[in-house]
């Protein structure tokens, strides 16, 4: 199995939903046909639906993350090994995960 370099995993998930507004044009002059004019129930339909689980995406987010800086706080951490000043924890290459001071906001 080849390793993968730190950072690979979220760049390509970066990119990949960067490339989400690209669908929009390819795919959504097939939702509003000319037949159902001037109303276009199915496209405004489909537009809804799309909201709706943008919503549900970013509030299922939002408790995660909740969730996560519940779990860290319960976890603790030790003082004593911080870092002197906030660039030292910026520059250690860590992780969210492994840096226990971490907070989602």
């Amino acid at each position: 199995m080849v390793p993968v370099p730190r950072g690979v995993t979220p760049s390509c998930a970066f990119s990949s939903s960067s490339s989400l507004p690209t669908i929009s044009p390819m795919e959504g002059f097939k939702l509003f046909s000319a037949r159902e004019a001037p109303t276009y129930q199915s496209g405004f339909f489909s537009l809804m639906v799309c909201f709706a689980i943008a919503t549900a995406a970013c509030l299922a987010l939002r408790f995660y993350l909740v969730f996560e800086n519940r779990r860290q706080d319960r976890a603790g951490f030790d003082d004593s090994i911080l870092p002197s000043d906030a660039l030292d924890i910026n520059m250690m290459d860590k992780t969210d995960k492994e840096i226990k001071q971490f907070r989602y906001v």
